[in-house]
């Protein structure tokens, strides 16, 4: 195995190293996944939250200051990708959120709870 032979102990993407700089390998790569099957750790599930307020805004980019992609409503449940400065990039679950549409988008993580 390549981890071993070349003694990988971790992978970094650019904006791992120089956020907002550079945003490769992309928001919607499942680093955190990836990382996690190549480096044979354990924790390969993926994390569910649900929005815990009765409505919250899902973003362009991590902050208030991006376009709002959508409304999402309380008990929708979003899948996490990764994050940034309280910030989470999410995949919203698409039978809560009565939608055949697959949305990507930043949501505060004060408005989500871990189910």
């Amino acid at each position: 195995m390549l981890t071993k032979a070349y003694k990988i102990e971790d992978i970094l993407g650019h904006d791992d190293i120089s956020p907002y700089r550079k945003d490769d390998t992309g928001p919607l790569f499942p680093m955190e996944n990836f990382r996690s099957r190549i480096l044979g750790r354990q924790d390969e599930n993926v994390d569910i939250y649900e929005v815990n307020a009765t409505t919250v805004n899902i973003r362009k980019g991590p902050g208030t200051s991006h376009d709002i992609l959508g409304v999402l409503k309380k008990g929708t449940k979003v899948e996490y990708v990764k994050s940034n400065a309280g910030w989470l990039f999410v995949e919203v679950d698409q039978k809560s959120a009565s939608t055949d549409d697959i949305l990507y988008g930043w949501i505060n993580s004060k408005l989500l709870t871990k189910v």
